[in-house]
């Protein structure tokens, strides 16, 4: 029994590796897909649906999130972070949450007056980050109004109860409003300290390397907390005025009320000052693309965007839940669609036709224990749904580039289960390796469905779910019609579509075997319970493995297919967790006992994997989170197939070349 359990012991010590995870390194370099410098086809427009520069230039934005603090790196720091950005391949960089309070430094801050003043190190920062990010080829984009916060200093009454962010009031409350049209004139009007690329220095409205704003994060006014009785008076004066417009009878105001003309009201009142704001960026000379805020529960929230720009949505898979102390834990892998929601088809559901979509803020965050299943995903369903872009939840907070733990559920870029994963996904995105599918669908949205309150939620509504086998969008003021303009509740059943519209063979997800394969020519991949993946599922990959969930990835970096790519990236990846990590059944998922410590440990993934392939001579090398070789690995090649043994070299990439 002694030696059972030392042996169990032994065995579990082993099932994990020690893994630097550096902030300033990557282990490619795909630096190659951005255009750099930014900005050098001009300001980025709208033309048919898609962006484009002004010179006609055509492009898709593959991005993710600084947040807070991470936002304004040190000067010694800031080149090492665009360097790491661009070797992974992100071409855009948003910032969100800018103006926390518990940001460091903060952005806004109030003198003895309670006037407005941009902080001098916070821009200072912000500035030489900018152009650092530009000469690299990544551009920005700017959130306006995200978690800002009010006290007693400011002069307004009752400022402890307007909630950050200004959720819902600043849609209707003057004096807030002002303030938010003040600090837009000087955060547009404010002059870069440093030259960029063309060496001018320029105002932040006057840089075509600023490509898209979102003015608020998450704020309408129906999803705002309930507000103190002084703010609601506000709301009260616009109803009557409202009603007269509409040629209603009058009627007393009661916020809480579910009847269609509140939801209405509400909905009008979000969208016309929505349109106020972009007025005012427009009248101040700004010219990138506009969106308005990216939360959509209802059709009323879709037809508010339809005067924006552009559409950015967000959606996370597994959200954490108890004060951050607790996770789901749930596989997207093992979720029916058609049977109940996941992740694409809630952003599906707020692609507008007509409009450039951006999936704004995406992930799963740590700890589930297979987050890694949607970085790769995600980026091959972006493709089939031909997004615009898609901007991953947030890589940082702070600025600490010798941290060796993850932090925080949301802090991907020191997870390699995360970020692990994003080299391939990002080639895969910028190739357009996974085709668009030609099928489409619309959902129809005309007359009473705006107002209504049940039946037609992301979760609820029926054509987005879709999304793995045909286009989905929705066609604001279009009554549904024929076979493709499905209203929001139908089909209630999905047999015909389906027998219409097979799997798509590039990306096909079997939620019975809990497993996504992504069969492309550059690509191929297995996604989830690797052991139930069958020699037929890729037509250049083969796995086996006893293991019930991991990323297999290869793909060809030399841009030929894989079967006769000299150059290959492979994945093996499964998840990572921080030193001393507990946590504990709960009826949800699990609850944390122990976010742990450094450094972060790594998942052995031990795996077999066969790759198609007309070369005999390889060189194949376990590659580092820095780019070096860790070490150089044995093979075989037999009738025409590559074979190596993977996921046990404490790493999670592989780099195979061929031998001359």
């Amino acid at each position: 029994m002694a030696l059972c359990l030392l042996c169990a012991i032994s065995a579990s010590a082993q099932e994990w590796s020690d893994f630097a995870f550096p902030v300033d390194a990557a282990p490619v370099d795909l630096s190659r897909f951005l255009d750099a410098p930014a900005g050098k086809h001009g300001f980025l427009g709208v033309n048919n649906g898609r962006f484009e520069f002004e010179d006609g230039t055509a492009i898709r934005f593959w991005g993710t999130t600084l947040t807070g603090s991470a936002c304004f790196p040190p000067q010694d720091f800031a080149p090492r972070l665009a360097d790491r950005l661009a070797k992974y391949g992100f071409n855009l960089v948003r910032f969100h949450m800018m103006d926390a309070a518990w940001s460091d430094p903060p952005l806004v801050q109030y003198d003895d007056r309670g006037v407005l003043e941009l902080n001098p190190v916070a821009m200072d920062r912000l500035d030489f980050f900018l152009i650092q990010l530009q000469n690299r080829g990544i551009y920005a984009c700017f959130d306006g109004l995200d978690a800002r916060v009010l006290d007693h200093s400011a002069g307004l009454p009752y400022a402890d109860a307007i909630p950050p962010g200004w959720k819902g009031l600043i849609h209707y409350t003057p004096e807030l409003r002002r303030r938010f049209v003040e600090f837009l004139d000087r955060f547009w009007t404010h002059r870069n300290a440093y030259a960029g690329w063309n060496n001018r220095v320029t105002e932040y409205r006057d840089s075509p390397a600023i490509a898209m704003i979102l003015l608020m994060d998450e704020n309408t006014i129906a999803a705002a907390p309930r507000p103190h009785p002084y703010f609601t008076a506000e709301l009260e004066k616009l109803w009557p005025v409202w009603r007269e417009e509409n040629h209603l009878d009058e009627a007393g105001f009661d916020l809480n009320a579910q009847d269609a003309e509140t939801v209405s009201f509400l909905s009008e009142t979000t969208a016309r000052s929505l349109i106020d704001f972009f007025n005012v960026l427009r009248e101040l000379g700004v010219k990138a693309p506009i969106a308005g805020t990216n939360l959509f529960l209802a059709p009323a929230d879709l037809k508010r965007e339809a005067s924006m720009d552009y559409v950015a949505a967000g959606a996370l898979w597994n959200p954490p839940f108890a004060a951050f102390k607790g996770y789901p834990n749930q596989r997207m892998t093992d979720v029916n669609p058609l049977a109940a929601p996941a992740l694409i088809s809630r952003l599906a559901y707020a692609r507008l036709s007509e409009k450039p979509f951006v999936a704004m803020s995406w992930g799963e965050p740590w700890p589930n224990e297979t987050r890694a299943e949607l970085p790769l995903w995600l980026a091959a369903a972006a493709c089939a749904q031909d997004w615009q872009g898609c901007v991953g939840s947030t890589c940082a907070s702070v600025n600490k580039p010798a941290l060796d733990f993850i932090p925080a559920p949301f802090e991907a870029g020191v997870d390699p289960a995360r970020f692990g994963v994003m080299p391939a996904a990002a080639l895969l995105f910028h190739r357009r390796d996974v085709e668009p599918l030609s099928r489409r669908i619309a959902m129809g949205l005309a007359g009473n469905v705006y107002n209504a309150t049940e039946g037609v939620s992301p979760d609820e509504a029926r054509p987005p779910r879709l999304a793995e086998r045909v286009r989905v969008e929705t066609r604001i003021d279009s009554r549904p019609s024929g076979r493709n303009v499905l209203a929001p509740t139908q089909p209630e059943k999905f047999d015909e579509l389906l027998e219409r519209n097979p799997p798509n063979p590039a990306l096909r997800h079997d939620p019975a075997r809990g497993l996504v394969s992504i069969d492309a020519p550059r690509v191929q991949a297995v996604i989830g319970r690797i052991n139930q993946a069958a020699p037929h599922d890729l037509s250049g990959l083969m796995v086996e493995s006893g293991i019930d969930f991991a990323v297999v990835c290869a793909v060809s970096l030399d841009d030929r297919p894989l079967a006769e790519s000299a150059d290959v990236w492979l994945t093996v990846l499964s998840d990572a967790r921080n030193t001393g990590f507990a946590s504990k059944p709960a009826p949800q998922g699990r609850l944390i006992d122990s976010i742990g410590k450094g450094p972060i440990q790594l998942r052995r993934t031990p795996v077999r994997v066969f790759l198609k392939t007309h070369g005999e001579r390889w060189t194949v090398e376990a590659i580092g989170a820095d780019g070096r070789v860790l070490e150089r690995l044995p093979y075989q090649v037999v009738d025409g197939m590559l074979s190596i043994r993977a996921g046990t070299h404490a790493t999670m990439w592989y780099r195979l070349r061929q031998s001359t």
